[in-house]
């Protein structure tokens, strides 16, 4: 995860109360559920992630 300004061409745009969130077009089918919050003492961190059943 990185804090840019503008997308990158094939970038998804999800937007909500003014704060862009830029993906790429393959993130959206890796984290269908995902929600992105922020925390003043942990800052962003995502939610809803699925535990990986690779083993």
């Amino acid at each position: 995860m990185d804090i840019v300004k503008d997308a990158v061409e094939g970038d998804v745009t999800l937007e909500r109360d003014g704060l862009k969130v830029f993906l790429q077009n393959e993130a959206v089918l890796w984290f269908p559920n995902v929600t992105i919050d922020y925390s003043d003492e942990t800052g962003f961190f995502l939610s809803g992630v699925d535990a990986c059943s690779c083993s």
